[in-house]
């Protein structure tokens, strides 16, 4: 598993073998904060392009036969797709409400969506809608997509 530092000792704890993010990045959590007060960071920490490029450093340290991304992480599901590898998209929450969100993105989030774009034509993938679901767009591109919530 690759992520943040605080998420080591459940990873660990869990059996998983963890290894952390290799930069730093554009939004971390901080206790007593709630996630509600940094929404606009928050999204466009998970929309841009950052944890694709931290996908991207993993898999050339690890060279995995498959990934299992976050169905939030929009910079690592579009390195999945350049990449080819087998990839598993996990849903943790309403996929429906991802699937039906329409009238683009809000706020930092549109300026990481066009980051997102950016990057995604430089690995020859044709760029995403800003204006459409994100989400319904970039799943497609993995193999297979399992949903861990409420139907």
């Amino acid at each position: 598993m690759v992520g943040s530092d605080t998420m080591a000792a459940r990873a660990e704890a869990a059996g998983v073998d963890f290894m952390p993010f290799a930069g730093p990045t554009s939004w971390t959590a901080r206790p007593g904060r709630a996630l509600e007060d940094e929404m606009d960071n928050f999204v466009a920490h998970l929309v841009g392009p950052e944890l694709g490029e931290e996908l991207l450093a993993a898999t050339n340290r690890l060279g995995p036969d498959v990934v299992v991304l976050d169905c939030m992480a929009g910079g690592a599901l579009s390195v999945a797709e350049h990449l080819g590898l087998p990839t598993v998209v996990l849903v943790h929450l309403r996929a429906r409400f991802h699937h039906e969100s329409r009238g683009g993105l809000p706020g930092a989030a549109r300026a990481a969506g066009e980051a997102l774009n950016r990057q995604r034509l430089s690995l020859g993938l044709r760029p995403v809608s800003l204006g459409e679901s994100l989400w319904a767009q970039l799943w497609p591109g993995a193999g297979q997509v399992f949903i861990a919530s409420l139907p």
